[in-house]
């Protein structure tokens, strides 16, 4: 068995635990438990991958509900490759949620340092920036930027259009982003 190949399928089993693929009877037909033997075997088989790493920090974090594996191993993905812009993201957010906010920005600074046409993660770091920093002007630059890369960005259209409707007071612009958001 190649690595590819057991990725992909824990891939697939993820999903299926996840509810996303069910049997004739409208049951799930994988488990959690398979999807991380899966990428246990594929790390096996790659040492040190850091998109596995990520893949089997997503797992904790989405099925799992385990936000410290989930932490743990986007830390270790990152040793691995400190440039996982992914990881990156995804530890940040978790830092913030556990309110290590320093640590959570130095993360989301990276992230966009990174990669500054990615939609999602200049969303996130623009809704770190409006909750937590309290920096209004600093958040809404990092939605349009968001936005001017990819106009149909639903993250971005929801998280902006409720900025809009609950700190700028621009009702109809927020009204407008919403239902794109919602058509999408």
């Amino acid at each position: 068995t190649d690595v590819h190949t057991t990725l992909n399928l824990a891939r697939v089993v993820e999903n299926a635990a996840a509810g996303e693929w069910k049997d004739e009877k409208g049951e799930a037909w994988g488990t959690v438990a398979e999807a991380e033997r899966l990428y246990g075997t594929a790390l096996k088989l790659q040492p040190g991958s850091a998109d596995i790493l990520y893949n089997m920090g997503r797992l904790k974090q989405e099925l799992r509900q385990d936000v410290d594996g989930a932490l743990e191993t986007y830390t270790t993905a990152l040793e691995y490759d400190p440039r996982h812009v992914a990881a990156l993201n995804s530890k940040g957010l978790l830092l913030n949620f556990k309110g290590k906010d320093d640590e959570a920005e130095a993360c989301l600074q990276s992230a966009v340092r990174l990669a500054p046409e990615h939609a999602g993660v200049l969303c996130n770091y623009a809704g770190f920036l409006h909750t937590t920093r309290a920096d209004m002007d600093g958040a809404q630059r990092l939605y349009k930027q968001a936005l001017a890369i990819k106009p149909d960005h639903v993250q971005t259209l929801s998280c902006f259009g409720s900025f809009k409707m609950r700190v700028t007071e621009e009702f109809e612009e927020a009204r407008e982003m919403l239902m794109a958001a919602e058509m999408l």
